[in-house]
């Protein structure tokens, strides 16, 4: 059976975009081979090339969710597959613009003694905090692109028990550290310098850490350490670090509940706020429902691009009036009635 019109058209696609990336590379290795002006020559021609990229990366994508040519008869419209996972890849584009906000005002801070600030997000289980953390990691990587570093950390309430030793364990994983049978302290200064090292001009590090409830159940004062010595040594050595570097370098780092925060599982001096920000401190960001507008915009933009207006409208009433505003019931139906 032949390929469908819509089928015929994404392999086009994808075969100039791999003929691009071979061009890309070729691009790149110019850039390291050479110098003087090749260099900025080739350097040029990747940029152009990436741009080539990208645009045809966005036609794809577009035609993964685009609604069937009623005057194509052979068009069968979106693949589900392909069209559930770029829906679920977008999700994270729903809202969250004081996050955004903050986020940008971090990365636009003070260069000196590094960039840095540690964030706190509760009911993540209702209010989209797996949406909130992908969102953040967006704004990081295209900021920082190949400069990026991740540092994921993700406790469980399965195996061994989930303290400060777990936290420095699974950071001393991504470091690739043996971490030997030194004291918490020892093996906190050996991980923090080993991190902060790591960066170089440009670099963004993030370490998110979520199931942070089973810190507050298994360690009732891990949560504490986390900002008082964790984050503290943190910041010592990205500010030895920044001082040696002829350019910026940022830190971010961010707790996820699922759950409420537990009542007087922080001081209040360990603690700021949006209008008074100290990177030392914690600073929690407030989750909230997603609203019709937040819906609509999303699905004019990314869930159903070219699809008429009224069934955009259609759609978003009945998410709304199913899901009443909650994050974690509008991804559910967002994925039900896009997705083919």
């Amino acid at each position: 059976m032949s390929a469908d019109y819509r089928a015929k058209q994404r392999q086009a696609l994808e075969e100039a975009l791999d003929l691009l990336a071979k061009q890309y590379a070729a691009a790149l290795r110019d850039s390291a081979l050479k110098d003087g002006a090749a260099q900025v020559q080739a350097d040029q021609q990747a940029a152009e090339i990436d741009q080539h990229m990208e645009a045809l990366q966005q036609r794809i994508d577009a035609l993964a969710l685009a609604p069937i040519q009623p005057n194509c008869p052979s068009d069968k419209g979106p693949e589900p597959d392909k069209a559930h996972d770029l829906l679920q890849a977008r999700l994270h584009r729903i809202d969250f613009a004081q996050l955004e906000g903050l986020v940008r005002r971090i990365l636009a801070g003070d260069p000196s003694g590094g960039r840095a600030g540690l964030l706190l997000f509760q009911r993540c289980g209702r209010l989209g905090g797996r949406r909130c953390a992908e969102r953040i990691v967006s704004i990081l990587k295209t900021e920082a692109g190949e400069l990026f570093r991740p540092f994921p950390v993700r406790l469980r309430g399965q195996g061994d028990r989930n303290d400060a030793g777990a936290v420095l364990q699974c950071l001393a994983g991504h470091l690739n550290l043996s971490l030997p049978a030194q004291s918490g302290a020892e093996q906190l200064a050996q991980i923090s310098s080993a991190l902060c090292g790591s960066l170089q001009v440009g670099s963004i590090a993030f370490i998110e850490i979520h199931g942070s409830d089973w810190l507050t159940t298994d360690e009732p004062n891990a949560l504490r350490w986390v900002v008082s010595d964790l984050w503290c040594r943190l910041l010592a050595d990205l500010r030895v670090v920044a001082a040696g570097l002829p350019g910026s370098v940022t830190l971010l780092a961010a707790l996820f509940f699922d759950a409420e925060l537990p009542v007087g599982s922080l001081s209040p001096e360990h603690c700021c706020s949006l209008g008074d920000f100290h990177r030392e401190r914690l600073l929690e960001i407030e989750l909230q429902n997603w609203t019709a507008e937040d819906v609509s915009d999303w699905l004019g933009r990314f869930g159903m691009p070219g699809h008429p207006q009224e069934a955009i409208r259609r759609i978003c009433n009945m998410v709304m009036k199913v899901s009443q505003g909650l994050p974690y019931m509008i991804e559910k139906e967002l994925l039900e009635h896009c997705a083919p």
